[in-house]
């Protein structure tokens, strides 16, 4: 009834609108002045005849009404649209400050957007003020020649990137890849911080953020046809953008406050960000809100024009040809470079083309006439919004010879700028409204084309040049309606498969000549060159288990000619590897990409049971995880656990779904770095790009990952999918971050006695700091919150498909802490807690297996003699369902610890989630300790799944890494 009296109002008052405005019209004889139009149709006015791609519906518009004409949209908004060169040079030059005003949406009035945004203000002194930092800051031919090497440095970055993706043979979205680029330029460009991976898919991120934005600003909207109705927002853009905007300003504003802090130093400024700092006297009310558009306008242009390129070259195979040919020439010697980029001549006329047939912005930026204007002979009302249909005036046969086809030529034979003195070509206007981004935007679309054309590029299997789609999609910019996606080709795949092949027969001559191939287990029969790769699948735990069944609890695998497997499965095999015989199986097998930054000679992680070693760890046994320690800090994790619950509640409150895996992380990486450094480090809704979280993901990643390298040394010095390089600059990021911390700290020179964290127990072991950092020990990090986050997020989706358990759960810890707070001492006490921990250990072990050792000489093992330096993988998460040891193996049974003594300390072969003997982990009485109280403190609340899931939906698919973990994250509401 409330719905159906809404609409009834809303007609009215349109009903009323409409009169009023066909009464105003009449007597002030407005409908006469503006150029002529189709008819208006009542209330609507022209509206049902735009369709989807308005840039094409004007362009037929001026064929039957000329070349300026006025289209309108309910009984508010009129267009003058403008689809020829003579005229858009009167608008944008002749008469530039009459029609220099902007026109406004509503949605862009959000968060008071509009008052404080360089794109929306009127030209008034503080447009002015504005306009003059960022062409003096940020786009002045000294600031872009003082940081082209940055521009250098992502257009590496990317090339690694479509480097890897080639050697897998992957096709790749050339818009998702340029788009994390050309932002992460910016960014550093603005603030000296990366805000997106090419690969990102995390949600809540920077990139969610922008595409937000865009979207509502992009799609149409009631309030800008009918403003009687705009304080109504009926579509909502105008609250969601507020929303958006304000989570974008959460994320600029903690980067200002940061760098304020910081203080530094007067001089040249590294950054805008610096540069504003320094133009305020103390930095109160200092923010980049007036400065967002330079994200969402640059990155998303930038996008589009280089996709558009890429889909014209791949649907032209001889302009593909001959650019390729051209970049080659230019860069045979190395990468590519903007300066010399930006002058190749062929590369300039693809580039243009592009702009003229694939203009990213088909309307420029919608104008607004400051007063009446006399134009053409017609007469144009102040506040009337004036168009200039640049894609019509980009394919228009007076102006263009086969204006429809892409042929870069055209441009070699005529001599047209970008800096808007030819009308036929204006992609970034003209006059003060200009994209005042041009300069940089030139630069990096040639950088980055020229980048892309280090490759050859393939469609995807049984596409041809002309299967391409072309169609468009109208929004913020014209873009792809289909992502363009292809794989990146290199000569150097040639060369690389002619090695393999060459190494391939040398290692079998090798085997067959000294007998390798006899001594080993048994396992399937390895392909040439590959070797049992193909077969291993994206879950490698599972076909290691079935091949168990195959070959027997210890087998071998093969990966290319140089790495091979024994896989143990069995809990006697395991007990012979990692107690019987550990001294022999105890050296680590390091991956290629551990050794960026030499981080696999001073982590205690990769080394060698050397003196080095033992020092490391008795440094980490004594200082940090002795129970003593564990037990002086335990106030600490009970403040962690408090925080989490508070967050949790304010959630709860809310009714809000909860991100449990990334609660449970920052808590988690917050709990160690105060053990280690008496600091928090990350927020447990932070999306601050460049943090440690970020970092540490990173680290993850690129160590979890498949690597050329491992498979074939041959090509490690190569580093051929740029794991190595990536790596080094995560590694890179960390340590500055640390020795912050210890640069801090030794300043601090604090007092001698009982140590507050293991950071103040390191200094105290050195006698003067020198050379002092936590480099060694970053794997803690790493490590410790990985494991823990993963495994409290299977316990979690398990209890949450089974409501008994629970249930069960929830009753034991209400009990135990009935009195208040959930107390460590306690929790690890609990028979239950204690039960659903193990059972969740056994069936989602977050190492399936464990980390990998290495023999340190020949060996003998159940009758096979193991060559020195093999990898030897321990497969828990087999031996975890084996139907021999376990009853019921797949099902989530915690009673079964309840009738089984078995403990941590890795003598029960059958239940080694932390490993054994001298590897076992060194974090093991603190993972049990925080397992159970952060455990405890999630079941102070009830759980809710999202509205329409049943317990038997949660996803328990897995996602092989670093750690086992979840593929779909697991959401809920906690409730009180």
């Amino acid at each position: 009834m409330e719905l159906q009296l809404m609409i009834f109002w809303i007609t009215t008052a349109i009903t009323l609108l409409y009169v009023l405005s066909f009464v105003r019209a009449k007597i002030s004889g407005d409908g006469c002045r503006l150029p002529p139009g189709p008819r208006l149709l009542p209330i609507v006015g022209n509206m049902l005849m735009v369709g989807k791609l308005p840039h094409r519906t004007y362009a037929r518009l001026a064929k039957a009404y000329g070349h300026i004409f006025t289209i309108k949209f309910g009984q508010a908004l009129a267009d003058v649209v403008v689809s020829s060169p003579e005229i858009a040079r009167e608008v944008l030059q002749k008469q530039d400050p009459l029609c220099c005003d902007r026109w406004v949406p509503d949605a862009a009035k959000a968060h008071g957007h509009n008052v404080s945004s360089m794109s929306w203000l009127p030209v008034d002194q503080q447009w002015l003020n504005l306009r003059k930092l960022v062409n003096t800051e940020l786009v002045s031919s000294q600031r872009l020649g003082d940081l082209q090497a940055l521009r250098h440095k992502k257009a590496r970055e990317l090339a690694a990137y479509l480097r890897e993706k080639s050697l897998e043979g992957e096709p790749v979205n050339i818009g998702g890849a340029v788009y994390s680029t050309t932002l992460n330029t910016i960014s550093n460009l603005l603030f000296s911080l990366d805000v997106v991976h090419p690969s990102s898919e995390a949600p809540g991120n920077f990139k969610e953020i922008m595409w937000g934005v865009m979207y509502e600003l992009s799609n149409a909207n009631i309030s800008d046809f009918f403003p009687l109705l705009a304080a109504l927002d009926l579509q909502g853009r105008r609250r969601r953008l507020a929303v958006h905007f304000r989570r974008l300003h959460e994320v600029l504003d903690k980067i200002v406050d940061q760098r304020i802090q910081e203080n530094a130093a007067e001089g040249t400024y590294k950054d805008f960000l610096e540069a504003i700092i320094h133009g305020h006297s103390d930095g109160k009310g200092l923010s980049l809100d007036r400065h967002t558009d330079l994200f969402i306008g640059a990155a998303d242009t930038t996008t589009t024009t280089i996709e558009w390129a890429m889909a014209e070259l791949l649907r032209n195979p001889r302009v593909l040809v001959k650019l390729r040919e051209e970049v080659k020439e230019a860069f045979k010697e190395g990468e590519v470079n903007e300066s010399v980029a930006v002058k190749l001549p062929y590369l300039q006329a693809v580039v243009k083309e592009t702009l003229r047939l694939h203009t990213p912005v088909p309307f420029l930026l919608p104008h607004k006439t400051v007063t009446t204007v006399e134009l053409c002979g017609y007469t144009i009302p102040k506040g009337t919004r004036v168009l200039v249909n640049f894609w019509a005036i980009g394919r228009d046969r007076e102006c263009w010879r086969d204006p429809d086809e892409f042929i870069p030529e055209r441009f070699l034979e005529r001599e047209v700028d970008y800096v808007g003195q030819n009308f036929e070509f204006i992609p970034f206007s003209s006059g003060r409204r200009r994209c005042p981004g041009y300069p940089l935007a030139y630069r990096m679309l040639h950088l980055m084309l020229a980048a892309l054309m280090q490759f050859d590029w393939k469609l995807p299997d049984g596409m041809e040049p002309k299967d391409v789609d072309m169609s468009e999609k109208f929004g913020v910019t014209l873009a792809m309606a289909v992502p363009l996606c292809a794989i990146p080709l290199q000569l150097m795949i040639f060369w690389i498969t002619t090695a393999i092949t060459l190494f391939y027969v040398l290692s079998l001559v090798r085997a067959k000549l000294s007998g390798d191939g006899r001594r080993l287990p048994p396992g399937p029969r390895p392909l040439p060159i590959v070797g049992n790769m193909l077969m291993v699948g994206k879950l490698p735990h599972r076909t290691y288990a079935r091949l168990a069944k195959a070959y027997g609890p210890i087998f071998t695998i093969k990966f290319g000619q140089a790495l091979a497997d024994v896989v143990v499965s069995s809990p006697e095999i395991a007990r012979e590897v990692l107690q019987k015989q550990d001294p022999l199986f105890c050296d680590r097998w390091v991956p290629d990409a551990a050794q960026a930054h030499g981080h696999n000679v001073s982590s205690m992680l990769w080394l060698p049971v050397d003196q080095q070693w033992r020092n490391l760890r008795k440094l980490v046994n004594t200082e940090l995880f002795s129970s003593q320690r564990l037990d002086d800090l335990q106030a600490l994790r009970h403040k962690k656990a408090r925080k989490l619950v508070a967050y949790l509640r304010e959630k709860s409150l809310e009714g809000k779904l909860v991100d449990v895996g990334g609660a449970v992380y920052s808590t988690t990486v917050n709990t160690i770095s105060n053990l280690l450094f008496s600091v928090d480090v990350v927020n447990p809704s932070s999306e601050a790009p460049g943090s440690l979280k970020e970092i540490m993901r990173g680290v993850i990643e690129e160590i979890a990952n498949a690597n050329i390298s491992d498979f074939v040394p041959f090509f490690a010095a190569l580093d051929l999918q740029g794991r190595r390089r990536r790596l080094a600059d995560h590694f890179h990021r960390l340590h500055e971050l640390l020795d912050k911390v210890v640069d801090q700290r030794i300043q601090e020179n604090a007092a001698e006695g009982t140590y507050k964290d293991f950071l103040e127990a390191i200094i105290h072991r050195h006698t003067d700091g020198k050379g002092l950092n936590l480099d060694k020990h970053t794997d803690l990090f790493i490590g410790a919150a990985d494991t823990t986050t993963t495994t409290i997020e299977w316990a979690m989706a398990e209890v949450l498909r089974n409501p008994r358990v629970l249930a069960k759960l929830r009753e034991e810890v209400k009990e135990a802490f009935k009195e208040g707070e959930v107390n460590e001492s306690i929790a690890v006490k609990l028979p239950y807690l204690q039960a659903v921990v193990k059972e969740t250990l056994r069936l989602h072990t977050p190492l399936p297996f464990l980390l990998p050792h290495k023999t340190v000489t020949t060996v003998e093992l159940c009758g096979y003699t193991i060559p020195k330096d093999t990898r030897v993988v321990v497969n828990f998460w087999a031996i975890g369902r084996d139907r021999e040891r376990w009853r019921d193996p797949d099902e989530f049974i915690p009673e079964r610890f309840l009738e089984r003594d078995v403990d941590y300390v890795g003598q029960n072969f059958e239940f080694i989630p932390f490993g054994s003997g001298r590897r076992r982990c060194p974090g093991y009485s603190l993972g049990y300790r925080m397992l159970h109280l952060m455990l405890a403190a999630l079941m102070q609340f009830d759980w809710k799944l999202p509205v329409g899931m049943e317990p038997k939906d949660v996803d328990m698919s897995e996602k092989f890494g670093a750690t086992l973990a979840m593929a779909v994250p697991l959401c809920a509401i906690p409730v009180e």
